[in-house]
């Protein structure tokens, strides 16, 4: 039953791992026994409880796991100011534009986009070409 087991995750090495490591692509197996017997410590460590784990790989996914790291972090306006009885906006200006309008709300603007953002959009995230919708 042990040989229908595999890896699935994020793995960290210190350097010297590497040097027992052939290029190309292959089996890492054979290269944490190889670790073993020079002495290495292999550790496994199961996070899949204990963490906040988010799907990058969908226009909601990526929405998701920023609205929880800005819930996280208590920032929930990255480089945009808006007006002051709005307290979670919820904005991620990655752009860094400026003079963004108000009232934008559940919005992440990762590149200057070709076309102009306007007052009071919501749940989107914007690009140089693309504007995704997303639910806030």
């Amino acid at each position: 039953e042990i040989s229908r087991l595999t890896f699935s995750g994020i793995a960290i090495y210190e350097k010297a791992f590497w040097d027992l490591v052939e290029s190309g692509p292959g089996d890492i197996k054979p290269y944490w026994m190889a670790a073993l017997r020079h002495g290495h410590q292999i550790g496994v460590v199961n996070y899949s409880q204990d963490a906040a784990w988010h799907d990058f790989g969908t226009p909601q996914g990526l929405w998701e796991a920023s609205r929880f790291y800005m819930n996280l972090t208590g920032e929930y306006s990255y480089g945009y100011a808006p007006p002051v009885s709005e307290a979670k906006p919820m904005v991620c200006n990655e752009a860094k534009m400026e003079n963004l309008p108000e009232g934008l709300r559940n919005t992440l603007i990762y590149e200057v986009p070709e076309s102009p953002i306007f007052e009071r959009m919501r749940d989107q995230i914007i690009g140089w070409d693309f504007r995704w919708d997303v639910m806030g």
